[in-house]
């Protein structure tokens, strides 16, 4: 590698910068656990760990102010650091496969995680002992289900989700021009 591209690199591959993140990290993941009892599970998880800060309200205000990285900063920080270490440290050879196959594990966990956080939908199925369903629910999500039993074998169902339902509201639906109010 050319010294100058090593020399972009080198901020960016700073064991400094590591140990900066992980100590943020072991801070984010005790506070981030602690909240969890006044605010829960999902809230504690989406603001520590699904976001890019901490936001401070002041009382009375409107205003945020971030003051602390969240999640999502710390975990791209630190990927952008192993791979800029990798690229202006690393060489390759027989000698530091091990190191290589390590911090790959490394990235591919990051990335990984990213994907999931940013893709995932989580739902339930609740059975009782011999009972069937065709449907999970979002502990999470609400919507208003309209069902439209037109005959014995086709059911037609219409959902329209929390964020759309206000009061006082008309809510257009897809079937034949029907209206909600």
């Amino acid at each position: 590698m050319t010294s100058s591209l090593v020399q972009v690199f080198k901020p960016l591959a700073s064991l400094k910068l590591t140990i900066v993140c992980l100590a943020c990290a072991m801070v984010l993941v005790f506070v981030g656990t602690l909240d969890q009892v006044q605010v829960g599970v999902y809230e504690a998880q989406l603001r520590y760990f699904k976001s890019f800060f901490l936001y401070f309200s002041l009382p009375g205000s409107q205003l945020k102010i971030p003051w602390f990285p969240g999640g999502y900063t710390l975990g791209g920080v630190l990927l952008v650091n192993l791979i800029a270490a990798h690229l202006s440290r690393f060489r390759l050879s027989w000698k530091k496969v091990g190191i290589l196959i390590l911090h790959s594990g490394l990235i591919l966990l990051l990335v990984g995680q990213l994907f999931t956080s940013v893709f995932e939908e989580e739902s339930q199925i609740q059975l009782d002992q011999g009972q069937t369903k065709n449907y999970s629910e979002s502990p999470y999500l609400d919507e208003l289900a309209i069902k439209n039993s037109a005959g014995a074998n086709d059911d037609e169902i219409i959902s329209v989700p929390a964020s759309k339902l206000a009061k006082g509201a008309s809510i257009s639906l897809p079937s034949e021009g029907l209206t909600c109010k």
